[in-house]
């Protein structure tokens, strides 16, 4: 933990990006009726009853320092959606970066392995590409507990 604290004392700085990352799975709710539209001195009425539309993967992407956030929202969060998210840090946001510091959970699909699986599934990324991807970046992972 002491770690991921450690690289917030430095100021920002565009060719060393420290990246916080993490992935929630949310469910996608609708309602069986539509809500009694409000009245005066009485509140809109929501029914409790809902109908589950789906689940939704949201990766957060915040660069703290620079005062940045992406959202990402895919259908799930596989082996595969990771490194996606990944390359899209890396290709598309910080491009010229001599190295990015990536600050995330110990998730099993957080890791390196998880960059090289998903690079035959990934078009135009090879293997080259992936092994620059892994030494590009610093790695900090949190511990799952944290004690505060």
């Amino acid at each position: 933990m002491e770690d991921a604290l450690e690289v917030f004392r430095f100021a920002y700085d565009s060719d060393y990006p420290v990246v916080c990352m993490d992935g929630s799975c949310k469910q996608l709710i609708g309602e069986v009726r539509d809500p009694i539209p409000y009245k005066p001195g009485q509140p809109v009425q929501i029914d409790h009853e809902y109908v589950i539309n789906g689940v939704a993967e949201i990766f957060m992407a915040v660069v703290q320092l620079a005062g940045k956030r992406h959202e990402a929202v895919t259908k799930r969060h596989t082996k595969k959606d990771w490194p996606m998210q990944i390359k899209q840090i890396l290709d598309e946001r910080y491009p010229e970066a001599i190295k990015v510091g990536l600050i995330m959970d110990n998730l099993n699909t957080h890791n390196i392995a998880s960059l090289y699986d998903s690079s035959l599934q990934i078009r135009n990324w090879k293997k080259k590409q992936v092994f620059v991807i892994a030494v590009k970046n610093n790695y900090c992972f949190c511990r799952t507990l944290p004690s505060w």
